[in-house]
């Protein structure tokens, strides 16, 4: 039986060598062990939640926050280090949020805890930019009742906030990152109506109207 076998073993290797022998297996088993477990706590952790927005940018004080975790468990919202609020998924895993915007840029990010305190992974953040003032809009020429001589067309120079779209007579304009905008209009004889619109990514807008004559 293992007595012989472990008295053989005494005689052939000595007794302190069988006892490090004994001992290295004993440690071996305990590290697998230990591995094994360290291995189920980790799959044990929650899975991480992810979060979606029907914007990224909006004139609106709040936003509707959506998001999928483990089914039926905490989960917390962040914007940047402020904790904002706590729901519960269902049993799809799904939740909401109703959420307070401040002015600008708004990142947020969720993270999901279970029953026994194990909290997941933070979410990808997720931004939304509030913007609640219309874009600024400046239209450098032609100047309003201008007189355009010999000509057919006339460029329509200007600058907008960067991020804006601009349309001239409900056509789109080149808009640079800058903001700065340009837009080749014909023209008929007579008076010619121009209108120009900016649109920020929130769908705030600013409209300038203005009038120049084309002569023969």
């Amino acid at each position: 039986g293992l007595g012989i076998v472990l008295l053989f073993l005494a005689v052939k290797i000595g007794i302190p060598a069988l006892f490090g022998l004994t001992s290295t297996i004993n440690n071996l088993r305990h590290s697998g062990v230990n591995s094994t477990n360290n291995s189920e706590n980790n799959l044990e952790i929650p899975s991480q939640p992810s979060l979606s927005a029907n914007y990224t940018a909006t004139s609106s004080s709040t936003v509707k926050i959506s998001g999928i975790a483990d089914p039926n468990i905490n989960v917390t919202l962040f914007r940047g280090a402020q904790l904002l609020d706590n729901t519960v998924s269902d049993e799809q895993g799904k939740f909401n949020f109703d959420a307070e915007l401040s002015s600008g840029a708004n990142k947020f990010s969720a993270q999901a805890t279970d029953s026994r305190g194990k909290k997941s992974d933070s979410s990808d953040v997720l931004e939304v930019a509030y913007i609640n003032q219309p874009p600024k809009l400046e239209v450098i020429s032609p100047q309003d009742n201008a007189t355009i001589n010999n000509s057919d067309s006339v460029d329509v120079v200007g600058k907008t906030d960067p991020g804006a779209d601009i349309t001239v007579n409900d056509s789109a304009a080149i808009v640079k990152e800058s903001g700065e905008f340009r837009f080749f209009l014909r023209l008929t004889s007579g008076d010619n109506k121009i209108k120009v619109v900016a649109t920020d990514p929130a769908g705030n807008t600013t409209t300038k109207e203005l009038t120049v004559k084309k002569t023969n």
